[in-house]
């Protein structure tokens, strides 16, 4: 039996908009590959809600902020693709003790300025998040509509595990913190323990 055709994902257009820090997820540490080298590195991903930006995703509901996520190596060093997000949105540069020193769930609610733009791939239009500054002074941004998350494995929240995509739990998954703290071995997306 094949399977159905996915819907294609609706997007915002292509612009700059205030954003604010929704979510914050700390994956654990991912294996994958870099330059052909396996390595294994701990990951975060960070969501921002545009709140001048909605749509009606399902019939039926109100319209609802459109959000765009991003997935970044969690270091703070010179090299990092985190660190430069970060002083953006701040309109700092930090010394470097500042940046290791630098608690990133501090970044959840942080307002800033986004520019976002589409780009092509094998499996259809993405998003693609091309600039983080500070919001312009005279402009806002208004409240958040999602109410913030943090998921880290300290205080791991099942419930909120539970509504991510199923390609990130499969992720998350197979990383020894997850492991360490649910026990036994790698498991599945069926095999999710809850």
């Amino acid at each position: 039996m094949s399977k159905a055709p996915s819907k294609p994902r609706i997007l915002p257009p292509s612009g700059s908009y205030p954003a604010r820090v929704s979510r914050i997820i700390y994956l654990g540490t991912v294996s994958g590959e870099y330059k052909g080298v396996p390595n294994a590195s701990p990951k975060v991903s960070i969501t921002w809600e545009l709140p001048t930006k909605t749509h009606v995703f399902k019939e039926g509901e109100e319209a609802k902020p459109f959000v765009v996520s991003k997935m970044f190596s969690h270091s703070m060093g010179k090299k990092s693709s985190l660190r430069p997000v970060i002083e953006g949105m701040l309109g700092i540069s930090f010394q470097d003790e500042e940046a290791y020193a630098y608690d990133l769930d501090e970044a959840l609610g942080q307002t800033c300025l986004i520019g976002i733009a589409h780009k092509d791939t094998p499996e259809g239009k993405k998003v693609e998040i091309k600039s983080f500054s500070q919001l312009p002074e005279g402009m806002e941004c208004p409240p958040a509509v999602n109410p913030p998350k943090i998921l880290c494995y300290e205080k791991f929240d099942k419930e909120f595990f539970m509504t991510l995509p199923d390609w990130m739990k499969s992720e998350m998954a197979k990383t020894p913190e997850y492991i360490k703290l649910f026990g036994g071995e790698t498991v599945s997306d069926s095999e999710i323990p809850f």
